[in-house]
């Protein structure tokens, strides 16, 4: 039904974020690909209205890592660093996403300097949860485990995916440091 309402409005590739993101999303909680499929199909779609230059770089750069496309996703990221102007949401997205690029490759001295730069300049659920995953990857369980607790404590977003993404990452910790029962 999004994708339908977005054709009618084919020019405004802003909705084509709007509607990627909601696929995604869906994508994620069904744990199937089609949506993020269609997802990346609206996105190609908007850069073909958008102007030279412009168009959803970001909203694709969190898709290519979302589908751990890492040499995707780093060129787009790449291409938004290089430009001259970025509003300040642009610019946190971006080093949101390069803090996630860095995480993923393992680089986990530059993420969590990311996640700690982001975390200082104004806290949000998605710093939270980045700061939990470099803790879980360097052992420090407690310090991960408050973490997911706070990014609950922080979102405050009409969809329940991220706190039950949360609870779902602190099971999984749980697991990881052998304490199944907890």
């Amino acid at each position: 039904q999004a994708t339908a309402r977005l054709g009618a409005r084919s020019d405004d590739w802003s909705r084509a974020v709007a509607v990627a993101s909601l696929l995604r999303q869906r994508g994620r909680l069904q744990g199937g690909l089609d949506d993020v499929l269609r997802a990346e199909s609206v996105l190609n779609a908007a850069f073909s209205v958008a102007p030279d230059g412009g168009g959803p770089v970001l909203a694709r750069a969190a898709l290519h890592l979302s589908l751990h496309r890492l040499l995707a996703a780093q060129a787009d990221l790449d291409g938004v660093a290089a430009r001259a102007f970025r509003t300040t949401s642009q610019a946190q997205t971006l080093a949101s996403l390069q803090a996630s690029l860095a995480l993923q490759r393992g680089e986990l001295d530059a993420a969590e300097d990311g996640y700690r730069a982001q975390e200082a300049a104004g806290r949000s659920p998605g710093t939270a949860v980045g700061l939990a995953q470099v803790a879980w990857a360097r052992g420090r369980y407690a310090e991960a485990d408050q973490w997911f607790v706070t990014s609950g404590e922080r979102y405050h977003g009409i969809f329940k995916e991220p706190i039950v993404w949360a609870h779902l990452q602190r099971g999984l910790l749980d697991l990881d440091r052998g304490r199944p029962a907890d």
